[in-house]
């Protein structure tokens, strides 16, 4: 009698694995509004002294007519002024999707990732992300 029910609790269990696998896409707009940025990282929460990555999405408005720009990531805990001990290396995997790998939180609190976007004039704008990272 109890054998259906096991079967639908190890299903409902690789259920939740898999969508814990796939972190949640966060959309932000760029501080010229010139860009809608999705963000999703490789964990979710992003974690305290593990390397994760961040898949990044930008759409170009649709008035600017902008081509993808180069993109630049960068982390840093504003109240200790100090950033990350790792090199965060920015790959475009296809026109406006990027990867950035090398993100690790060595301390909990308050860390400000940042993502600038310069365009072919040289003209930069920014998105900023802020996270609280908790002890494990």
């Amino acid at each position: 009698m109890l054998r259906p029910y096991i079967v639908q609790l190890v299903a409902l269990l690789a259920l939740a694995v898999i969508a814990d696998a796939f972190a949640v896409a966060r959309s932000v707009i760029s501080s010229g509004g010139g860009y809608l940025v999705e963000y999703s990282s490789s964990f979710d929460p992003m974690p305290l002294n593990r390397l994760f990555s961040l898949n990044i999405v930008i759409k170009p408005n649709k008035q600017s007519g902008r081509p993808s720009p180069l993109v630049n990531v960068d982390a840093r805990m504003p109240t200790h002024n100090h950033g990350m001990n790792t090199r965060i290396v920015v790959q475009k995997l296809e026109e406006g999707h990027y990867r950035a790998d090398g993100l690790l939180f060595h301390m909990p609190g308050h860390w400000r990732i940042t993502i600038d976007l310069t365009d072919e004039r040289n003209v930069t704008e920014q998105v900023v992300i802020n996270a609280q990272i908790q002890n494990d």
